[in-house]
């Protein structure tokens, strides 16, 4: 079935303000603050006061805070991990005063990752004519001189060298640095080791296939023997937490009552549990199969063809071709 357009389906009628709330997109509240509102603490799925209790403590002690959110294709990674970042911005009260650095990780090649890292903090320093100290600078300018068995060192003492100058700046400004598809726990003890000194949140993301000697939860409690790294691990939806996604989702869009019958989300998603991302997918999927099959412009409820009861919910999802998701 071809995609239906957004901007020629009657979003209106069920209230809605012109577009799908189902629609899977990333969430990045650093940019868009609402976002954060979508990041919907379900029950077995992401424990943000977990989160923020961690992250308080690191901010009590003036301390870094790492933070490891692993899970399968489709579950979330990057938007929790986005949330995450936008929470310790909040919860330190930095504001604009925030300095964030993004790492795909492509190889297990420590140094240069978190090189790369140190560098485009610099660069977000000089995006806002952040004055770095000549100590700090000249520092920088050497990341490329030093051996592989001396970096770690040397690395701390760049990143405690920026956090400072950071938190000496007349308005104090904070960092954080979010490596994307870390392979294996190697990075995040060096990273420790490299931030250890310096008061920032590091967040990585991780797929958690299962490794072929050892599977990436074992790999990170090796590391985390002091509770310092908290993971995050985002497991599928069971159908209770897709009626609570449904339904949470609905009244953040609309102050019509949701049409998903939650019978029939039950039925449909007992199966087997479904990452986040696929079932939104469907969500929305199902919600413009409905406004395209209506012909009237009577609203909802009282137009009762917008309606998802349990059967049409059973027979269309059967129905609809889920296209793949990237």
């Amino acid at each position: 079935m071809p995609p239906a357009s957004e901007y020629s389906l009657q979003y209106g009628l069920y209230g809605l303000n012109g577009s799908n709330p189902y629609t899977p997109r990333e969430l990045d509240p650093l940019r868009r603050p609402d976002d954060f509102d979508q990041l919907l603490d379900l029950d077995g799925f992401v424990r943000v006061e977990a989160i923020a209790k961690h992250l308080q403590a690191a901010i009590e002690q003036e301390r870094p805070a790492f933070l490891v959110v692993s899970g399968r294709n489709h579950t979330g990674r990057t938007s929790v991990a986005n949330c995450i970042l936008h929470l310790y911005r909040e919860m330190r009260g930095l504001g604009e005063c925030f300095l964030p650095g993004r790492i795909t990780v492509t190889n297990n090649n420590d140094a240069e990752w978190l090189g790369r890292a140190l560098v485009q903090l610099q660069n977000e320093g000089d995006f806002r004519d952040i004055d770095f100290s000549k100590r700090t600078r000249e520092a920088l300018g050497r990341l490329e001189d030093f051996g592989a068995s001396a970096y770690e060192q040397r690395f701390q003492k760049i990143a405690f060298l920026i956090a400072r100058d950071l938190a000496q700046l007349p308005e104090p400004h904070g960092f954080g640095v979010l490596f994307e598809g870390v392979p294996t726990a190697t990075l995040i003890a060096t990273a420790r080791t490299v931030f250890e000194r310096a008061a920032g949140i590091i967040v990585f993301t991780h797929d958690d296939y299962e490794h072929a000697r050892t599977s990436m939860t074992e790999q990170v409690d090796a590391v985390a023997v002091d509770d310092a790294i908290h993971l995050v691990h985002l497991r599928p939806l069971v159908s209770e937490q897709i009626n609570e996604l449904a339904t949470q989702r609905w009244s953040a869009a609309s102050q019509l009552d949701c049409p998903y019958d939650p019978e029939g989300i039950e039925e449909v998603f007992r199966n087997s549990p479904v990452p986040i991302k696929v079932v939104l997918h469907r969500l929305a999927t199902l919600l413009d199969y409905r406004l395209r099959a209506n012909h009237t412009d009577e609203p909802w409820p009282e137009n009762e063809h917008l309606s998802m009861r349990r059967e049409w919910l059973v027979a269309t999802l059967a129905l609809l071709d889920d296209r793949p998701l990237r």
